[in-house]
């Protein structure tokens, strides 16, 4: 049996018993906010990065 058609087959058989949707309003299985909540909510990554080390203030030509 080749690659390809044992690659075939297990594609029937997910297309054949799919995951079923999630109903609206129950949220993420997972506990992941939405995308909204992710764009709102603050934490210690919204902070700038910090500077570049090859750089010292003042140096940078224009």
């Amino acid at each position: 049996r080749s690659n390809a058609s044992l690659i075939m087959r297990r594609l029937d058989d997910v297309t054949r018993d799919p995951d079923p949707p999630h109903p609206p309003g129950e949220g993420d299985p997972l506990g992941l906010p939405s995308y909204e909540q992710a764009i709102s909510g603050n934490g210690p990554h919204d902070a700038p990065p910090p500077p570049y080390p090859g750089s010292r203030p003042g140096t940078l030509s224009r």
